[in-house]
């Protein structure tokens, strides 16, 4: 079933091209072909089924094992030879047979043991058929390079033991007449020579009397006559009979195993089949690596949302970095777009980057977009791209246009996908303005999804005014009067006629008259517009800028708030070990206690003994007194009040801090704890007298922020401590860089690593939760943290 437009769309597209690119990565001649007659999928669940194959086989191809699909041949014409009765192969066509099959094996095997990672590709791999006994059988009887085996059959191996032992006889019997004719100098050369498949001495034509034999040939010149002596003639002639039982034999052999190929003709043909869709599949995911290709999403109400995509084909010639993205959205009851700007800025390869893009996920492939794009399943795709003009039918530019425009207004319904470039163009601006807006206004009316470029100004005014249709244009830089190539949604775009032609030359003396025919009314216009794509990009520079300080200060405060979690837990942890320390003695005092008693007894109430033990007794108490109040947190004094430059405490924390600043809108003020600064409530502050410091004070934290460039810690090749001494570093970094997670490398070996890492992430106070790596994410060689 044709689909409408499709093969006109294709070609202007470029999809061949495209789909030439995927063949090369095809290991098979089969294979290829697959690749280059791929079929639109129209249908949802055809559509996901294909992308879901492709991939299950680029992950397989990224994170397993090397994939068994080598390069095997096409048997499609061994397989019509055989049907004939009586055909028989040769030795290299049933080699070709056995690397199929043998090919048709190992990728069963892969395939089918990985089920649950690739369920599609093994279901396809099931088709293959296990044949190895026909492995067996070929290998058994041929040599790698077709030769059949001399064991092959007992017969042949007897034939070919007798031939061995003819030839070293009748070689023996002429090397001695050859030494003879030498010696008396009636010989030509000194070798025997073989003609006709016969061993024979060379002689001189004088001398061939000499011999008593029969001549079998002669030089071009006649001087040299080849001859067999007649001693030898009978013993060759038994040679030549052996090699005639040989080669009947071979064709026995060979006749044998193609009838054993043609027994499993049907199962030979499903491997084939089988083989050939798995290195279709195969070169479509190499695509997908090598353009950082994606699955899009298919989006059930007819939105298009592509995101950093980039035009395949120029990524065959530039590298992607250096290829501007595309990101645009078509939705939300919007169904045409029109774009506007100024000539070689982008619209035509914008437009080209939507309709290819649109093919290629229709016809199986993933595209080079992120992997949040999502593309509506169209049923037809229409384009009207390029000049059409046709001398042969008689056509200008615009009546070629205007055929194929009738064309797509006949065909075009609400699953159809309408591509037009500089549409009103090639005729007069006003009438072609106004033939456009009745295209557009019906197609929008019928639910398809348009996208136009345009120079008409009337047609950015109508997508302003006409609901369903919106404006977008390409950004120009007007410092350098240079294209960017970047998408802007929702604002008209100016051409920049005038500025581009100063830029290349033109003189005032042309421009000034040529802006005062344009007329007034237009000349606002396109100031207008290109003072609103200025304002847009400056507004686009200050988001960009608050985005990222906004990130910056998460990020610090998370940093903060982690370092003052760790300043609590070390100041609970000690006055935890102050009051153990206290109890302690404590408890020795009511030991104490005991032995004085018993020592009262013994000295029968000494008063000595009793005021020495009484004083030891008190010494201990008082020193456990001084521990308690040590441990116990600063004590606020209401007489303080909360100033700038003063000393405060936070209630519910332990330790005072220096307050920074005086409190701002929200009430909070800058607290500084150990060179930690934090904004808290001021209303939860208590002001106290500045604390006396019996010493300098030790360990003060220092933040150099070194914000990692990505989300992942590498600790592969590292002891356990220097692993965690690195995430004591790198995690508080992340955070602060603004990331909601990051990804531990650990590697799998013995899995000490991993047990000292999870361990440590157990109780560190910025992980919200950590899990393994699944396994397209490194599996148990990785560590996936989410920070709080």
């Amino acid at each position: 079933m044709s689909v409408p437009g499709l093969e006109n769309a294709g070609r202007v597209l470029e999809l061949d091209s495209v789909l030439e690119q995927i063949r090369r990565f095809a290991v098979s001649e089969p294979g290829g072909r697959r690749v280059a007659g791929l079929p639109f999928l129209s249908d949802p669940r055809d559509l996901t089924r294909a992308l879901q194959s492709v991939t299950e086989m680029r992950d397989l191809l990224r994170y397993d094992d090397p994939f068994p699909l080598v390069p095997f041949p096409d048997l499609d014409l061994q397989l019509k030879k055989i049907r004939v009765q009586g055909a028989r192969l040769t030795g290299p066509e049933l080699i070709l047979v056995l690397d199929c099959i043998s090919t048709g094996r190992k990728v069963r095997r892969f395939l089918v043991s990985r089920r649950e990672k690739a369920p599609l590709l093994s279901g396809i791999a099931e088709f293959i058929v296990s044949l190895e006994h026909l492995e067996r059988a070929i290998g058994a009887c041929l040599e790698p390079n077709g030769e059949v085996r001399d064991s092959a059959s007992p017969e042949l191996g007897r034939i070919r033991r007798e031939m061995s032992r003819q030839r070293d006889a009748i070689r023996k019997r002429l090397e001695h007449h050859l030494a003879a004719m030498v010696r008396a100098g009636y010989a030509q050369e000194e070798s025997l020579t073989l003609r006709d498949g016969r061993l024979v001495i060379p002689m001189k034509d004088a001398h061939q009397a000499r011999l008593k034999g029969v001549v079998v040939d002669q030089s071009a010149s006649g001087a040299t006559v080849f001859m067999e002596p007649i001693e030898t003639l009978e013993q060759g002639n038994a040679l030549r009979r052996l090699e005639l039982q040989e080669k009947q034999e071979i064709e026995r052999i060979l006749a044998e195993l193609t009838g054993r190929v043609a027994e499993e003709s049907a199962a030979v043909a499903a491997d084939l089949e089988a083989l050939t869709e798995l290195d279709g599949l195969a070169a479509r995911a190499r695509y997908s690596i090598a353009v950082n290709g994606n699955p899009a999403r298919l989006s059930d109400d007819g939105a298009v949302s592509v995101r950093l995509a980039r035009h395949p084909l120029l990524l065959l010639k530039h590298k992607p970095e250096e290829v501007v993205p595309l990101s645009m959205t078509l939705g939300d009851g919007v169904r045409t777009l029109v774009i506007t700007g100024p000539n070689a800025g982008g619209k035509t390869v914008a437009l080209k980057t939507i309709g290819l893009l649109a093919l290629m996920n229709q016809h199986g492939l993933h595209v080079p977009a992120a992997d949040d794009t999502a593309l509506p399943v169209f049923d037809s795709v229409f384009a009207d791209i390029g000049d059409r003009q046709s001398i042969e039918e008689d056509l200008s530019t615009f009546s070629s246009h205007i055929r194929n425009l009738a064309s797509i207004l006949d065909h075009a319904g609400p699953r159809s996908l309408v591509l037009l470039d500089e549409i009103g163009s090639a005729t007069d601006p006003a009438e072609g303005g106004a033939l456009a807006m009745g295209i557009l206004k019906t197609l929008t009316e019928r639910g398809v999804t348009t996208v136009a470029t345009t120079h008409i100004g009337l047609l950015k005014v109508f997508a302003h005014d006409t609901p369903g249709v919106e404006n977008g244009s390409m950004a120009f830089d007007q410092k350098t009067l240079k294209p960017t190539y970047r998408f802007q949604p929702g604002i008209p775009g100016s051409s920049y006629a005038f500025e581009i032609a100063e830029r290349y030359g033109f003189r005032e003396e042309v421009l000034r008259p040529a802006r005062s025919y344009m007329g007034e009314e237009r000349g606002k216009l396109d100031r207008l517009v290109a003072d609103l794509e200025c304002r847009l990009k400056e507004a686009e520079a200050l988001r960009r800028e608050a985005s990222d300080r906004e990130r910056e200060a998460e990020g610090l405060a998370a940093l903060y708030e982690s370092e003052l979690g760790k300043l609590r837990n070390e100041a609970e942890d000690r006055r935890r070990s102050l009051l153990g320390d206290a109890e302690e003695l404590l408890a020795e005092a009511s030991v104490l206690k005991e032995r004085v008693l018993k020592e009262i007894r013994e000295t029968r109430g000494d008063p000595e003994a009793a005021r020495r033990l009484h004083k030891e007794i008190e010494a201990r108490k008082g020193k456990a007194a001084e521990l308690k109040k040590a441990a116990a947190p600063a004590t606020p004094s209401s007489k303080t009040p909360v100033a700038r430059g003063g000393w405060a405490v936070w209630r519910g924390h332990h330790g005072a801090g220096r307050v920074v600043s005086a409190p701002d809108r929200s009430g909070r003020v800058l607290v500084e704890w150990n060179d930690i600064r934090i904004r808290v409530p001021a209303a939860e502050l208590e002001g106290v007298a500045e604390p006396r410091r019996t010493a300098a004070p030790s360990g003060l934290i220092r933040l150099e922020v070194d914000r990692p460039s990505s989300g992942e810690i590498d600790l592969r090749g590292m002891t356990a401590d220097e692993a965690l001494d690195l995430l004591d570093r790198r995690l508080p970094d992340a955070v602060s860089a603004g990331f909601t997670g990051c990804r531990i490398i650990h590697g799998k070996g013995t899995g000490v690593l991993r047990r000292e890492v999870r361990k440590y992430l157990e109780t560190h106070p910025l992980i919200r939760s950590h899990r393994l790596g699944g396994w397209t994410e490194g599996d148990t060689g990785v560590t996936i943290v989410e920070f709080k």
